[in-house]
């Protein structure tokens, strides 16, 4: 099959992007979806090129097509512990970078960027020194919250937090901004 820049541009134009700061970024998955519209029998593998003992972890992605030419390679590292994500799926979280980044090089970008929005999303939080919310912090939220009668989207709404803007997670300041809700407490978005 021969795919022309034109199949890749229609592509794009379907791909659905997130606003994050300036600038449109496409999640994985929906590079993913345009790349098996493109290329329905070919294949995106990930190879895991190192693992230290610092847990530092290196993932390549390749995108091949039916016949089983390379059409892209990337990169992408994570380091296990990092974030809360990465204390469980540290590889699971790079082997998703290096898909995006690989579909990326491939131009499938949905936007104007080969990172992904997951990619850019993370970055942002760890420079701002930002911290997610464990999963027993959110299960425990959650429990919380509907023993006092209080419905949790409202109070995830008051507190800046949207699941589709934030696949990563809810950061831990905004936990807190929930907790402070569920308690009755003042916070500076009430």
């Amino acid at each position: 099959m021969n795919i022309t820049y034109k199949d890749i541009e229609k592509a794009n134009a379907e791909i659905k992007t997130l606003p994050l700061g300036k600038k449109e970024y496409a999640e994985v998955a929906e590079r993913v979806k345009a790349f098996r519209k493109l290329y329905p029998e070919g294949a995106l593998t990930c190879e895991l090129i190192s693992w230290n003992e610092d847990g530092v972890i290196v993932v390549k992605a390749t995108a091949t097509d039916e016949t089983g030419r390379i059409l892209a390679t990337d990169y992408a590292c994570e380091m296990v512990g990092s974030s809360n994500i990465n204390r469980y799926n540290a590889l699971e979280n790079a082997c998703t970078s290096a898909k995006g980044r690989c579909l990326g090089s491939l131009s499938l970008l949905g936007g104007s960027s080969i990172a992904s929005y997951e990619e850019v999303a993370n970055a942002k939080l760890k420079q701002e020194g930002g911290k997610l919310a464990t999963s027993t912090e959110k299960a425990g939220l959650i429990a919380s919250a509907r023993a006092k009668g209080l419905e949790v989207d409202d109070i995830l709404k008051r507190v800046g937090f949207d699941r589709d803007k934030q696949p990563e997670g809810m950061t831990a300041e905004q936990y807190g901004k929930a907790m402070q809700i569920i308690n009755n407490r003042s916070t500076d978005n009430e």
